[in-house]
């Protein structure tokens, strides 16, 4: 549905909570809280009502048909229905940040196991945020580097050759991972970087970013410290690989299809 008014309530909210912890409390003043918890509290309130009266016009309109309840929905495979809402939230987010992308991917059927829906659902949505917003360049930048000016985010699944686990391979077309900003940022936080591999490994390091503030989409570091966190607790790894000028791809190897489907 598009839910924005939550989605900037909710940002208000943390960014009062961040305020807070930034004046030397160890956390923010209940009347620092109080007015942007109550926007969220009366948002979420609103559009719970607004779903509810959905859900009825759902139950009068449905026909019933042989075996299936009136207003009753058939459910999408899992994994196709987390590709689609990606597919969905990249042309929704490059239009706003006016940075147009496309979302291509080939996953075999019965690949990824149902069970791993949720995860991949949370790392696509994190790295597709976390593309457009860092690494994909605005339509004129694309253009005087000789790429369309529609960016392509990629996503792949398939067995791994050598251990057999299971490899999700996400890429982006971009401007790869800019190393002096990186370096910039962690000069900044005071932490002390010897080669390029603990540079790119910063940027899974918690509240960890290079945007210049936060908003709804970055800023707060937490979006690939999460993905990570998910990836290792599922039993996974996550490496990234970049070229500058060029792409920025993300590795994860979860546990064999085999252990995954059991």
């Amino acid at each position: 549905l598009a839910l924005g008014p939550i989605a900037s309530a909710l940002h208000a909210l943390e960014g009062a909570i961040g305020a807070g912890g930034q004046n030397g409390n160890p956390r923010p003043m209940a009347a620092e809280l109080g007015q942007p918890l109550e926007h969220v509290i009366q948002v979420v309130a609103e559009t719970e009502a607004l779903l509810h009266r959905f859900a009825g016009f759902g139950r009068m309109l449905a026909p019933a048909t042989d075996g299936v309840a009136a207003g009753a929905v058939t459910p999408a495979e899992p994994v196709a229905a987390v590709l689609d809402q990606v597919s969905r939230f990249v042309g929704d987010l490059g239009r706003e940040l006016g940075r147009p992308a496309l979302f291509r991917h080939v996953v075999p059927a019965g690949l990824v196991p149902p069970g791993h829906s949720d995860l991949l659902r949370v790392v696509l949505l994190q790295l597709v945020r976390n593309a457009l917003v860092h690494g994909v360049e605005e339509s004129t930048a694309r253009r005087d580097a000789g790429k369309p000016a529609t960016a392509i985010l990629q996503f792949a699944a398939r067995p791994h050759a050598r251990s057999g686990r299971l490899e999700l391979v996400f890429q982006d077309d971009g401007r790869g991972l800019v190393h002096e900003r990186l370096r910039a940022r962690a000069a900044e936080l005071g932490v002390t970087v010897d080669t390029d591999a603990e540079l790119d490994e910063l940027i899974f390091r918690p509240g960890f970013s290079t945007a210049a503030g936060a908003s709804l989409h970055a800023g707060r570091g937490v979006g690939l410290d999460l993905v990570r966190q998910r990836v290792t607790a599922a039993g996974g790894t996550l490496a990234v690989h970049s070229q500058p000028g060029c792409f920025c791809a993300f590795q994860i190897l979860l546990p064999s299809v085999e252990a995954a489907s059991a």
